[in-house]
């Protein structure tokens, strides 16, 4: 538990608070500044930002094991809002290529040159703990003994620890086409990682971020300055969240209305159905009388069997009322179902972009399945790679995700249910803006779909939604 962080919650202490600004914010600038292209101004904004979400969710994070690694996922997620405002970065480029001058006199490594652009991304991509040795580490430039102190290990076993995660990160960076020795990359990261924090900006962030969690929780980040732009960024969100979800609620909606046509339909019947009843009785009565009755009562007879006749038949239609009955109310559920698996990713921009992307990459395998790989899916999202549209976003690229099935496109016919079943997801869960862990993924009919949980273990969820391929479902 953050010393620091507990004081500020318990006390409300804000001496307790700007210290802990003031040991983290180096870790957390020179991150948003790689992440924004070396704009200064926005970097200080991302800053703002991360240290404002800190102050209001200090409560639920003053037991984080983390918490650096909860500021640099957080600057991660507030740098990529950052660079899709381009009206505030060109109003700013002036700035920016001053600092970008000073970036570039650090810059005289060309190793470092090109480890800067995707370092960010790389580190994201390991397992939270790689992440967090690295972290504490080059970032934080903790001593080993610390580092082993924070993760429960002696300090060899930290050593070790940092190293295994030092590799991974080089091997990553090699995939990318950075190549650098261990030893290299060690001392980059040492030197480089964490920059020069602009005088002052310690003290601003600590008070605005102490007079933002004193606010209300409606108020928008005024560091941020969303008070300008809080109307267009709600439309645009408004925008993009009706694109992804019009054409699954326009389906939706017809299956339901559908449904709630043959409930109508339903209902009359059981009404014809109670007054059929009421003449069974009375036609059952009038065949007790007529078995005792003489030959004049043929004509009676004949005309009671027929009522019989269609008294069978109302039953057999009472058979069937209750038989799609259990359909609708079965439909009904699975509706409401898919619903709360849509709504609970809605309100994140960044979820729903996720979320859309995956469906995209879905269709695109399907394409790909259907005109160029005999209806068997690829086995590789490389190969799918140029079937898909140019994105806005740089983080949403087929390296984000992995293949979970490798069938055929008629296996998917064989699965009870294959909108539960996974086609692809996520490499690594994230953590939304309402500090929730999630995951994108899409189904084997290739809709979008978001996991939420509480931590980032998704091993048993994945293991409940992947089948062996073409295997039906249990």
């Amino acid at each position: 538990m953050n010393e620091l962080l507990h004081r500020y919650v318990t006390d409300g202490s804000e001496p307790a608070f700007t210290e802990l600004v003031r040991q983290h914010i180096g870790l957390v600038y020179s991150a948003a500044l790689r992440q924004v292209n070396g704009d200064a101004a926005a970097a200080e904004d991302v800053t703002q930002a991360v240290f404002a979400n800190l102050a209001r969710n200090a409560p639920r994070l003053v037991r984080h094991t983390s918490l650096p690694g909860w500021l640099y996922t957080s600057t991660r997620y507030q740098a990529a809002k950052a660079r899709r405002a381009d009206g505030r970065r060109r109003a700013r480029e002036q700035q920016a290529c001053a600092m970008n001058q000073v970036l570039h006199a650090d810059d005289s490594d060309p190793v470092w040159h090109e480890l800067r652009p995707v370092l960010d991304e790389v580190i994201h991509e390991l397992k939270v703990p790689d992440r967090e040795a690295v972290l504490m580490r080059y970032f934080e430039r903790l001593p080993l003994a610390e580092v082993g102190v924070r993760l429960g290990l002696s300090e060899n076993t930290a050593r070790m620890k940092v190293e295994r995660a030092l590799d991974k990160l080089r091997a990553a960076l090699a995939r990318r086409g950075v190549t650098s020795s261990t030893a290299a990359l060690a001392g980059l990261l040492t030197q480089q990682a964490v920059g020069a924090v602009p005088a002052g900006l310690a003290s601003s962030v600590a008070q605005t971020a102490l007079a933002s969690a004193g606010a209300s929780a409606g108020i928008a980040l005024t560091s941020l300055n969303v008070a300008a732009m809080s109307k267009l960024q709600a439309g645009i969100a408004a925008v993009v969240i009706v694109a992804g979800l019009a054409t699954t609620l326009v389906i939706r909606n017809q299956a339901v209305n559908q449904r709630r046509a043959d409930n109508d339909r339903l209902r009359q019947q059981s009404g014809e159905l109670a007054q059929a009843q009421a003449e069974h009785e009375r036609l059952s009565e009038l065949a007790t009388l007529a078995n005792g009755t003489s030959p004049n009562n043929q004509t009676e007879l004949l005309r009671l069997r027929d009522q019989a006749a269609k008294l069978r038949t109302m039953v057999a239609l009472q058979r069937e009322r209750d038989r799609l009955t259990t359909e609708v109310e079965r439909a009904r559920e699975e509706v409401q179902k898919n619903n709360k698996d849509t709504d609970a990713g809605a309100g994140n921009s960044a979820t729903e972009a996720a979320s859309n992307y995956a469906t995209e990459l879905a269709g695109a395998m399907m394409n790909y399945a259907y005109k160029q790989n005999n209806h068997l899916f690829p086995t590789n999202l490389e190969q799918v790679a140029p079937l898909m549209p140019p994105q806005a976003d740089t983080n949403l690229t087929p390296a984000r995700y992995e293949i979970a099935y490798a069938g055929t496109v008629e296996s998917v016919s064989k699965f009870a249910h294959p909108d539960r079943v996974i086609l692809l997801r996520e490499r690594q869960p994230w953590l939304s803006s309402d500090g929730r862990w999630v995951i994108t993924w899409a189904s084997l009919r290739g809709g979008n779909r978001v996991h939420f949980q509480a931590d980032d273990d998704f091993d048993a969820w994945a293991q409940q939604h992947t089948a062996a391929p073409e295997a039906p479902e249990q």
